[in-house]
């Protein structure tokens, strides 16, 4: 693969990929957050990446220009870039890997992907993603996933994590399974479910849910500490804004008790999904009267309406 620059070929014990793409799979950045945050608390190393060129409209990423030390410009294109890690005593070591979702060539830049894995030997791959739903942010996060393999579906189940019914338009991670799946390579995604009415990147709580599930997944212990410190500071804020706002507390109960309801239910009927007309439809209208009463000004480092006062 022309496009795909390996710097470092790592050496990893039955490795595990784990990948997050930033854009239409990334609502709230529950998912790349999830992923950075690893790279960075793991200590893992850079080890290859995905030249941009082929595979982005620059008019819709456009790349940064910054100047470095001696003065000079220099251009950052937008980057998908591999991580390596290997614990002391950890029966497998991941390659992680975070990126922006395409514009082009979503085969290609699958392929190139896989290509990467089977290079270093990867025996699993688990994409994480995160995406907007009629859920309230006072419960647990919901995790739905999928996977290519049976025996990995009922793995999934076992955790309490069941796939949607959802069809209809799809993003590159559904490209992924099928270039894993073309492949041999096992596949299943897991995905953090945010509240719609909050407009704050990142949402802390949907990355930790969705490192808690990787782990019981995986059978490892990850280093946590500090992103439960960020969940605790993050709840506390948005209820500070919730507080102060009548019209968005009432919709908070409304999805509380629809959640409530629905985790009552048996775990097969529990993972389906509102219709994706009616969330949307839900949500244009809440926004609208939100835009247009009391609640259009905004709770500051939220991007919540808070109560117009």
């Amino acid at each position: 693969m022309e496009s795909l620059s390996v710097h470092i070929l790592p050496r990893l014990t039955r490795p595990v990929l784990v990948g997050a793409f930033a854009g239409w799979p990334d609502a709230q950045e529950g998912a790349t957050y999830a992923v950075r945050y690893l790279v960075r608390h793991l200590g893992a190393f850079a080890c290859a990446s995905i030249d941009p060129e082929e595979f982005y409209n620059f008019q819709r990423v456009r790349p940064i220009v910054y100047l470095n030390e001696r003065g000079e410009r220099v251009i950052h294109w937008p980057s998908n870039e591999f991580f390596a890690w290997q614990g002391a005593e950890a029966p497998f070591g991941l390659l992680l890997f975070h990126g922006i979702e395409p514009h082009l060539r979503w085969k290609t830049f699958s392929r190139t992907i896989v290509a990467m894995a089977q290079q270093v030997g990867v025996e699993r791959v688990v994409f994480l993603g995160s995406l907007l739903d009629a859920v309230p942010h006072t419960r647990e996060v919901r995790i739905t996933g999928t996977a290519n393999r049976p025996d990995l579906r009922r793995t999934l189940e076992g955790l309490g994590v069941f796939g949607s019914r959802y069809q209809g338009p799809t993003g590159i991670g559904t490209a992924l399974t099928e270039a894993c799946t073309q492949a041999g390579l096992p596949f299943c995604s897991l995905w953090a479910h945010c509240p719609h009415y909050l407009q704050i990147s990142p949402n802390p709580k949907a990355s930790l849910a969705l490192l808690q599930r990787l782990e019981s997944l995986l059978g490892i212990t990850l280093p946590l500490g500090a992103l439960r410190g960020m969940v605790a500071a993050f709840e506390a804020e948005v209820a500070k804004a919730v507080a102060g706002n009548a019209e968005l507390a009432a919709h908070l109960r409304r999805l509380e008790e629809a959640y409530d309801l629905m985790a009552e239910r048996p775990p097969e009927r529990s993972e389906e999904l509102p219709a994706p007309e009616e969330m949307v439809k839900e949500l244009e209208e809440f926004l609208r009267r939100q835009w247009r009463g009391d609640g259009g000004a905004q709770a500051p480092g939220t991007g919540m309406p808070s109560s117009g006062a």
